[in-house]
């Protein structure tokens, strides 16, 4: 019976993207360097076996990747950690706008919101961290296969094509994009579960970093991106919708939306409480189904 008169909560100030996004600030270059690290001693082990028995032996060694358990422990390290701190933080802020004295309460039988945060989080990196390993590997095997190649075409000798092996630009370029991309689809999902935890109804809002590197700034350097996020900033839709700037995107690093619309992806998600036509938050039933299901909508 709400459906024509939720509105935004009355006197909200939108949050500033830093404001959202310190914490994902401090921790990027970290997951960066770890991925750097792990992807780089890819590269140099190809150098080494190059060195011992040519392109085939580095081939034989390509063929045997099944199981990457050092790249498997560090996404579900940095993921967990992400969705729980944004969800903790969204779940307090979205409280204490409403003036909410709840807290991170009992749901049933003694499980807490915050079990239930950890019980979704482990079944999302369970089904997409195999998606996650493949990927980055799959990535690493094409690029020591197109140096291969290359060397191949071009008669490079023994030391150009250990050097180019080797080299650190690609690696470094890699593991940044990968790890802003993953921590902003982190922070997304610890946004999604916070909003199928509060007592009351909310909506979501897209916050970008609001300066000249947002895709389709006019007046930035990306201003010709394929996907606008600028036109997307300070807009508030139901939670279940989707945003839309040229296609459907749900939420920042949408891995449904296109490459090029997620990829290197700074945005922020804000979870917004709304009112009735008194002014008063709308009540909902904390459901438990509601909160393990939550992040299953980002694979």
């Amino acid at each position: 019976m709400y459906e024509q008169t939720l509105t935004p909560f009355t006197k909200r100030t939108t949050p500033s993207w830093r404001a959202l996004m310190s914490n994902r600030l401090m921790l990027e270059p970290k997951v960066a360097k770890s991925l750097f690290d792990i992807i780089h001693a890819r590269h140099k082990e190809a150098a080494r076996l190059y060195q011992l028995g040519g392109a085939r032996e580095v081939n034989n060694w390509l063929s045997t990747w099944i199981v990457d358990e050092e790249l498997s422990a560090l996404y579900s390290k940095f993921f967990s950690t992400t969705a729980r701190y944004f969800a903790r933080r969204h779940y307090l802020n979205a409280l204490q706008e409403t003036r909410s004295l709840k807290s991170l309460s009992i749901v049933k039988n003694g499980v807490s919101v915050a079990d239930l945060w950890q019980r979704a989080i482990e079944e999302y990196v369970a089904r997409h961290g195999v998606r996650f390993v493949s990927g980055i590997n799959e990535t690493t095997r094409n690029e020591i296969v197109q140096v291969l190649v290359r060397a191949a075409q071009e008669g490079w000798d023994e030391n150009t094509t250990i050097m180019a092996l080797k080299d650190k630009r690609i690696p470094l370029i890699r593991a940044s994009r990968i790890a802003r991309t993953e921590i902003t689809r982190a922070a997304s999902a610890g946004a999604l579960l916070a909003a199928n935890s509060v007592p009351f109804l909310t909506q979501k809002q897209w916050i970008t970093a609001n300066d000249e590197r947002v895709r389709g700034n006019p007046a930035g350097q990306n201003s010709d991106a394929p996907f606008s996020h600028f036109v997307l900033h300070e807009i508030i839709i139901p939670l279940e919708s989707s945003f839309f700037n040229g296609e459907q995107i749900r939420f920042p690093a949408d891995p449904q939306a296109s490459a090029a619309n997620v990829v290197n992806c700074r945005c922020a998600l804000s979870i917004v409480p709304i009112k009735d036509g008194r002014g008063r938050p709308v009540p909902r039933t904390v459901n438990e189904t509601d909160i393990l299901q939550a992040l299953l909508t980002l694979l």
